[in-house]
């Protein structure tokens, strides 16, 4: 299979346990800019603002367990709420959201191995008081 037919992602844990982040080689639809942020449980309470968004983010709305979005172009940084699930069960939701809404029929590969903090980042981090 080339790659032509394949939708390329690679995850980012970071240092705060409950962020990833996802990048892509296509970009995310618009309607997530840089600095904003997306609040599902606050984007669930207003039906006109979900039916203005792109049908992705209301896809990755209705996975619970999310908190909330943020991104850019090629990638989407996403936050859960605490201690409900781990990543590993939302991974594939979050996924198969992506495939749904933006593949376009491609199949889903991961580019590499997913990135983690490294233990000397995660120390100097915990040294400077973050809880992470």
């Amino acid at each position: 299979m080339n790659d032509e037919n394949k939708f390329f992602y690679l995850i980012h844990y970071c240092p705060n346990p409950d962020c990833i982040q996802v990048q892509a080689r296509i970009r995310f639809p618009k309607g997530l800019e840089t600095d904003q942020l997306l609040d599902f449980e606050y984007a669930s309470a207003d039906p006109t603002r979900a039916q203005q968004r792109h049908p992705f983010y209301n896809a990755l709305a209705g996975i619970e367990g999310l908190k909330s979005a943020s991104g850019g172009s090629y990638n989407l940084q996403l936050l859960k709420a605490n201690g409900l699930f781990t990543w590993e069960e939302l991974l594939p939701s979050i996924l198969e959201a992506i495939r749904l809404h933006l593949a376009d029929g491609a199949v889903m590969t991961e580019a590499g191995e997913p990135i983690r903090p490294s233990k000397n980042l995660l120390k100097s981090l915990r040294k400077r008081g973050c809880d992470v």
